[in-house]
Parts: C-alpha cells; structure tokens; sequence
C-alpha cells in the first residue's frame, strides 16, 4: 500500500472499503469493509480511481463533503467502476488487474492560472454552464506543465481547450485543492481482508 498525506489507517480503512463496494458492484468476492477508524466520519471531498493493467479504468468521486468519508468511497468505488461512461465497465474477472486509488481533497482555495504549482495542487474550474476538475496527481502522471495542465483541465470541462478558457475571464473561477492519497492492488486488498477473517 503506498500512502502520501494521510493517516495510514485511514488510508487503509478507505481502500478496504472502495474494494468492498466496488466488487460487490461487479459481482467480485464479498469482501469486509473492516473496522471503523478514526477520520471516517470527516465529511471531506474524495475521488476514487481505478486503474486496470497500469491503464485508467474508471474515475468518479466528490468535490465536497456531501456525506462522511465512510459513504463517499463506497459510493465513488462502486460509480468508478461502473458509471464512468469513458470506459467500459469493470468485471469481476479483472479485479486481480486492478489498482484502486482514493484521493481526500483538502479545502478548495481561490487560484488563478500563475498562482498553482502542477503535481501539487489539483484544480477546480467553474463557469456558468459546465465544471471540470483534475486530480495533481494527473500532472505528475502525464508530466503536464502549467499550461498543458489548464489546457487538459479546460476540455475537461468540454471547452476547446486553454484559449477557450483564457477567454471566458471573470466567467470561469479557478480553485485548487492539495490531496491526502493511497493507493494498493485489489490482491493486496483482498490477502488483507483474507488475514483478518481468518484471525
């Protein structure tokens, strides 16, 4: 399990679930959600992403705390998996394949396109008709540069891209947010859960 920003056992509380819900989902091994943990109750943004042979298999999450972290990962796992209409879904017999990340989202901050640094901050755009949002870890993953970044996050959100966006103005907001995240293989989750019931 590999974790950066956040409490280890709630890392490891959220990964154990977003594996529960989303194999039962696909009709996967019934898997124990585990015990509760403290953090589990915060009601706090989280995105949770799917990956199947290194490749992106699914993305779906929250930007804000609609609900406790509890629910919210079982909800993003279960639409990662099943709901995200730029892939196919994911079926049980690929869930040994899969490697399951969950992102925590800290506050959203007013930014401005000279005012983020990418890998670090992720970012929010908002204007009147449509929103889009890219996790950092999505700069590191593709080494996008500050502008490359606003351009991906732009046709994110089904604009043409970055001089699109630059012409929107005071219509678009940007916000940006730092993330807590961990990520493991669904083998890895499972042989945890297969520990413990057998204890």
């Amino acid at each position: 399990m590999d974790v950066e920003g956040l409490d280890p056992q709630l890392a490891g509380a959220l990964l154990r679930r977003a594996a529960a819900a989303l194999s039962r989902a696909v009709g996967g091994p019934d898997l124990s959600c585990g015990p509760e943990v403290p953090g589990l109750e915060d009601t706090r943004g989280i995105f949770v992403t799917l990956h199947r042979d290194g490749a992106l298999a699914g993305c779906i999450g929250y930007v804000e705390g609609v609900a406790p972290l509890r629910d919210l990962v079982e909800r993003a796992a279960r639409a990662a998996a099943t709901e995200d209409d730029r892939f196919d879904p994911v079926r049980a017999d690929e869930l040994p394949r899969l490697r399951v990340e969950v992102s925590v989202l800290g506050p959203l901050q007013p930014s401005s396109a000279d005012r983020f640094e990418p890998g670090v901050d992720g970012l929010l755009l908002r204007t009147p008709w449509t929103q889009g949002l890219l996790l950092p870890q999505v700069a590191t993953e593709h080494r996008l540069g500050r502008a490359a970044f606003l351009d991906a996050l732009a046709r994110k959100a089904r604009l043409a891209g970055l001089p699109a966006l630059e012409a929107l103005g005071d219509e678009a907001e940007l916000w940006s947010f730092r993330v807590g995240r961990a990520s493991a293989s669904f083998p890895e989750l499972q042989e945890i859960q297969d520990v413990g019931n057998s204890t």
